[in-house]
Formats: C-alpha cells, structure tokens, sequence
C-alpha cells in the first residue's frame, strides 16, 4: 500500500541488534487494546526468536523522520471448523482443502492466524494510518503467503466487543466460534474469546 512500509520484525533484529530493536518497539501504545501494546513490548521477539508467530512492523515518513504507526502478528495454525457454525455454502468451499471429521460434523483446515492488529497511539500516529488500511496490509500479507503454500483462509480471535466485531463484519469475517479463554491468557474482558473466519474469493 502506497505510503506505508513493511518490516518484519525478524529482519530489524538482524539489522539493528536486539536492543536497538526493543528501544524502537518501547515507543509504542495503545491503550484502547493494552493486550496489543502488551504482546508488542513484551512478547513479540522472544516469540520470532523461537518461530511461535511473525510479527511485522508498519512505519510510514512522519515530520521527516520514519514513525513506527502499527503492527500486526501472523502464526500457523490449524481450525476445526463445525458445520453447523458457518453457512452451508462457506463449508462447501472449505471441504475443498480440508479434511472432514464426520464425528463432529467439522472440516479442519490450516489456517493462518492474525494474532495482533493495533496502532501505534503514542505521539498522534494513530491518526496516519485508519484500522481497515492497517487489516488491509495485513491481509495483503496472509495473500502473499497463502499463494505460495496453499489454502483460502485467515482468522482472527477477538474479545465480545461490538465495535470489534463489527469492524471484522465490514473487512468480510464471519464468526463461528467461542473459544473459551486458556488459563494464561490474562488481562482479557470475559471468558472467551470469538473466532471470526475470512474467506478469500482470489488469492
């Protein structure tokens, strides 16, 4: 997307060194999501360190300098996708590439995860970069990664807020689960979280 660059979070370690690296990360907020700006500071590299997820840092030229706006985390996973939580339709076209579980009427299917999507509100960046072009770049990213390894599909996991929910709906995420929280997933509103599963038409 025009006005925006992408670096890998893996990538800035090699370049810069670790340190250099955790002071450019320090300079991020986000208080609407403290879980977002939580993983980002604290989470992010020891989790590319050891290949549990992908983080990738959105920066863009700001008052003659490169301003760090947003990011967003990318891992592999695997869905189980029940039939009767999605249209009839939608699971038609995942049976395509996944594989059908007959005892509990699901397809499981590889399935890239969006782990983390936020804005950088420290300094007024938030107001560079709105939320649906900040999930397009990362959406453009799972494309690019699904083109070479195969498959249709990414999800999201997000908290039962409307505003939230809502804002998947507009950029085509369906719900289809409730996933209960696990035991280490702390400072989350709630029991569980939604899972919302977006479809790509073309790749």
């Amino acid at each position: 997307m025009d006005g925006f660059a992408i670096i890998s979070l893996s990538q800035m370690m090699q370049e810069l060194g670790e340190d250099k690296t955790n002071l450019i990360l320090s300079d991020f907020r986000c208080p609407l999501a403290p879980d977002v700006e939580y993983f980002l500071l604290h989470k992010a590299v020891q989790f590319t360190k050891c290949s549990i997820s992908s983080t990738f840092l959105v920066f863009t030229s700001f008052r003659r300098s490169n301003a760090l706006i947003g990011y967003y985390t990318l891992a592999n996973k695997v869905l189980m996708v029940q039939a009767s939580s999605i249209s009839k339709t939608l699971f038609h076209r995942l049976t395509k590439f996944g594989e059908y579980d007959a005892t509990s009427k699901s397809i499981i299917i590889p399935s890239p995860l969006l782990g983390q999507l936020g804005k950088n509100f420290n300094h007024g960046y938030n107001s560079l970069i709105n939320g649906d072009e900040l999930l397009k770049i990362a959406l453009d990213s799972v494309k690019r990664a699904l083109s070479l390894l195969g498959g249709k599909t990414v999800y999201v996991e997000c908290e039962h807020k409307r505003v939230l929910t809502n804002f998947y709906e507009r950029n085509g995420f369906v719900k289809f689960w409730d996933r209960p929280l696990d035991p280490d997933e702390t400072g989350l509103k709630g029991r569980s979280l939604y899972q919302m599963l977006k479809y790509f038409e073309k790749i």
